[in-house]
């Protein structure tokens, strides 16, 4: 076995552990957004069927839109 500086295992545990924080953050990033964004048009679809069922609208005049 070879002596290894504890200085150094630190800075690569470190290092390693920045570098797998970053792909985590990554790819939680990469499912937050989509889930974001469907969320948001699922709002607006939601805002727009309460709109024009308040208006008295059919659920087929949303559909061409």
């Amino acid at each position: 076995m070879t002596n290894v500086a504890p200085k150094h295992v630190a800075e690569s545990w470190f290092h390693f552990s920045s570098i797998l924080a970053l792909s985590s953050l990554q790819r939680v990033k990469l499912s937050v957004v989509p889930f974001f964004h469907g969320l948001i048009l699922a709002q607006l679809m939601l805002t727009r069927f309460v709109l024009f069922r308040l208006s008295g609208l059919k659920m087929k005049n949303i559909l061409l839109l």
